[in-house]
């Protein structure tokens, strides 16, 4: 008896295969490779996100911190969603070297830091009180 279903089961089978419409023909280029809108500015080495002042790193802290895709692009109106989404992915997909670029940078930006604190003339303290006297502060 359990012959008997298996054999009208593969007869089954067999109909449906033959009744069925051919597959659909691809119509992405296989392989599929996406255009990343990053670009290097040439005077500072600092990836940027397309034709906008946006740093990588910018798109990539809100990415991991699980900010959506809408959001980021939201908070930076000069950003597509698509163009969010492919730095995201070429991320994803690079992430040693993106992640090196950033220490990189993330180096770079401490040593500036360290610079300007050693060049420190009370500049700061005097935007500060400027700011509590204007009562931003």
């Amino acid at each position: 008896m359990a012959t008997d279903t298996a054999t009208a089961n593969r007869e089954r089978a067999k109909r449906i295969f033959a009744a069925m419409p051919p597959y659909p023909k691809a119509t992405i280029p296989v392989p599929y490779t996406a255009a990343v809108p990053l670009r290097v500015e040439p005077e500072t080495g600092r990836v940027r996100v397309g034709d906008t002042r946006v740093p990588i790193d910018t798109v990539l802290y809100h990415h991991k911190r699980g900010v959506s895709p809408r959001y980021i692009v939201r908070n930076f109106t000069t950003l597509t969603e698509a163009d969010v989404y492919a730095v995201i992915a070429y991320y994803l997909q690079h992430r040693k070297e993106v992640d090196a670029y950033l220490e990189a940078w993330h180096a770079h930006e401490e040593a500036v830091i360290k610079v300007l604190q050693a060049e420190d003339d009370g500049f700061m303290e005097r935007i500060h009180e400027r700011a509590k006297a204007m009562g931003l502060r």
